[in-house]
């Protein structure tokens, strides 16, 4: 008996890890973003050059976000940026993360949008203090 469920355990645990053989692993890490647009409660107080038509009272700033390894960079203009994260909570379609940038701490959730075209594009939403800030991977075919 012990042999058995000895060898359905093994099966299982092979069958999981050949289910998950050539999926792309859903993280943050190695992926590069563009700023949409910064919030402050409701109103826009900052967006990118392509958003600007769409925000004329916002500030115009154009910057990166890169991230690896439990570390961000922000890189625009005025120079660069550097944050921490960790993952906070996972879910099928999301990924949320505790996140660390000059001294402020917030969350920062990873989600996954397909268009009808077949493309995909991330999102990363950051939440610090009494920030939103929106950041897009850019549209993208696997």
């Amino acid at each position: 008996m012990k042999k058995i469920i000895c060898c359905v355990l093994i099966c299982a645990v092979l069958v999981l890890a050949l289910a998950s053989c050539g999926k792309a692993k859903f993280t943050l890490d190695g992926k590069s973003f563009t700023f949409a647009y910064a919030q402050e409660r409701t109103k826009i107080v900052a967006c990118s050059s392509a958003n600007a038509p769409l925000y004329k009272n916002a500030k115009v700033v154009d910057y990166t976000l890169s991230a690896d390894g439990g570390k961000l960079m922000f890189a625009g203009a005025d120079g660069t940026v550097e944050g921490e994260y960790v993952v906070y909570e996972t879910g099928k379609e999301y990924v949320v993360y505790e996140i660390s940038v000059n001294g402020e701490s917030g969350y920062a959730s990873l989600t996954l949008k397909e268009y009808e075209d077949g493309t995909k594009e991330y999102f990363l939403l950051l939440t610090l203090s009494e920030h939103t800030v929106q950041f897009a991977s850019g549209k993208f075919t696997e």
